[in-house]
């Protein structure tokens, strides 16, 4: 067995809060700088949710190509496709002028950009499953939605900034891009997989499936995938912030403070919290609560009056339980996917998880345009609210969902770490 196999079982976890900065970059640009640079060339917000909408629809689709992770290269190789893929396609949509004719160009770049933050998030969360302990995982999803949430605060912010003080919308590109590149050197640090599945292809893809179908079958599975589709936890809102930033009567510089830096260390705090609070409780429960917590937070913000000291406030505060949601989310799947065939299980059950992202973000953006910024927050609100009553009510009243230990049993079908 050559080095480069060999793995660590316990990688640290601020190696995925590195590795997971250029996805959270390219989202960042996706739902905060790209609104911003649209709005300013006359794009209607209808338009641009709709741009948002089908540009995380990867974040949905990565059950297609996850397989090939579990399959094919090695998880840093993929990693490092997946940077390149984001940074390529962040110069080439601030290359493109933004017009209405232009809008199918820049959404297909979008497309492949949120592509390519898949192929880094996947093997991360496959890596997470395997090698870190079932009583740490929360820790580790914390550090992973870390670098993943605060870079798009961190990321979002900068190119807000940098589109508003330069006339070229492709200058924020490359300094994005080229971020996005330099935090590959996480790669070197960042332990291999030993991965062993014997047989043939065809016979692998068939180990891959059962391994899907006893997740799908299992009831802690199940539930977690009912979950997940629901838009409990999502704040689809903060994709829309630099979009109605204006109605609160926010300037340039404080909208990029709000979604830059003061967002990145309010989601960093968010995430911390989120990963300490899903080691400690069951992961199901902490979900719910921080879904509920964010409904109390969009409700208020929905019927303050509209100046923008309240909207900073409101908007950072609703920004941190976001990420209390996003870690708590991912420590519910780290815990529940097991190790057979990882990737593929983490990708399904994130995509599921991501559903509701994109389509609470176009509704969101269609209620807005006929109904205004309130409407937009309480319907949003009472949604979640309604659906994790219901989810308490069946997590109360199935016996079989009552363990203590969450992972589904998974097949052993050669598929392993080196000691």
């Amino acid at each position: 067995m050559n080095e480069e196999a060999a793995i660590a079982r316990n990688p640290h976890p601020i190696l995925f809060a590195l590795m997971t900065l250029p996805a959270g970059i390219a989202q960042g640009f996706l739902t905060i700088t790209l609104p911003f640079i649209a709005r300013k060339a006359g794009i209607s917000v209808s338009a641009i949710s709709s741009i948002i909408a089908i540009g995380l629809m990867p974040l949905i689709l990565n059950f297609v190509w996850s397989p090939l992770l579990d399959l094919t290269l090695t998880y840093r190789r993929w990693c490092g496709i997946g940077a390149c893929s984001c940074a390529g396609m962040l110069v080439l949509i601030t290359a493109v002028p933004l017009r209405p004719a232009t809008v199918n160009l820049v959404t297909l770049a979008s497309f492949i950009m949120m592509t390519g933050s898949t192929l880094i998030a996947i093997p991360l969360g496959a890596l997470i499953a395997y090698a870190v302990p079932d009583e740490l995982k929360g820790r580790a999803a914390g550090c992973f939605q870390i670098g993943l949430t605060g870079a798009i605060g961190l990321g979002g912010g900068a190119g807000v900034w940098l589109a508003a003080h330069f006339s070229k919308p492709i200058i924020t590109g490359v300094v994005l891009g080229l971020l996005s590149l330099a935090c590959l050197v996480a790669i070197y640090l960042l332990p291999e997989t030993a991965r062993f599945m014997s047989g043939s292809i065809g016979r692998r893809i068939l180990g891959i499936g059962r391994e899907i179908w006893d997740l799908a079958r299992h009831p802690c599975g199940a539930l977690v995938v009912a979950l997940v589709i629901t838009p409990i936890g999502v704040g689809a809102a903060n994709n829309l912030w630099s979009a109605v930033a204006e109605e609160w009567h926010v300037s340039v510089n404080t909208l990029a403070a709000v979604t830059g830096v003061a967002g990145a260390c309010v989601t960093t705090l968010g995430c911390a919290i989120g990963g300490w609070w899903a080691d400690r409780m069951d992961r199901r429960v902490v979900y719910l609560a921080a879904g509920m917590i964010l409904v109390l937070v969009g409700s208020i913000l929905a019927i303050t009056p509209r100046t923008p000291v309240l909207f900073s406030a409101g908007t950072l505060s609703y920004t941190m339980t976001v990420g209390i949601c996003n870690a708590s989310f991912s420590a519910l799947i780290f815990s529940t996917v097991g190790r057979g065939a990882a990737a593929s299980k983490c990708a399904i059950i994130a995509g599921l998880g991501n559903l509701p992202n994109s389509y609470m973000t176009a509704f969101d953006g269609w209620l807005h345009d006929r109904s205004g910024s309130a409407v937009m927050l309480i319907t949003e609100a009472l949604v979640c609210l309604v659906l994790i009553v219901v989810m308490l009510v069946i997590l109360r009243s199935v016996p079989a969902l009552g363990l203590k230990t969450l992972a589904v049993p998974s097949r052993d079908f050669s598929d392993s770490f080196a000691e």
